[in-house]
Parts: structure tokens; C-alpha cells; sequence
């Protein structure tokens, strides 16, 4: 299955975690569970590596 399909993030968007980081979403992880994610779109910052489930996109954290 493919990740797009069981998480509502996908690359290219921000996203906010349960801690209230925002971070860009870069790309999936090779199993899927996992994405990379950096504090800006620049491709030489400082990737993190976080496990997808119950990140939301940040536009929908906003909204009530």
C-alpha cells in the first residue's frame, strides 16, 4: 500500500507534531512508516526522522 493512501501528509507540506513543531515534510522513509522532515525547505539543513502516524498537515492543525 502506498503511504500517501493511509497518512494525510504527503511530501512538499508542513506539518505540525503533537509537541507543536513545525517541521516540512521531504520524503517517506523506504518502509513507509517514517518520513524525514527538516525546520525548513532548504535540501542541506538538518533532517529529522519521525514516525508518521498522528502528524497532520499544519494548515489543518490551525483550523478548529
Amino acid at each position: 500500500m502506498n503511504p500517501a493512501d493511509r497518512y494525510p501528509i504527503t511530501p512538499g507540506m508542513w506539518i505540525r507534531t503533537e509537541e507543536n513543531e513545525k517541521f516540512f515534510f521531504l520524503r517517506y522513509s523506504s518502509t513507509g512508516h517514517w518520513g524525514f522532515f527538516s525546520e525548513e525547505r532548504h535540501h542541506t539543513v538538518r533532517e529529522y526522522k519521525l514516525p508518521l502516524s498522528g502528524l497532520k498537515p499544519w494548515h489543518k492543525e490551525r483550523c478548529p
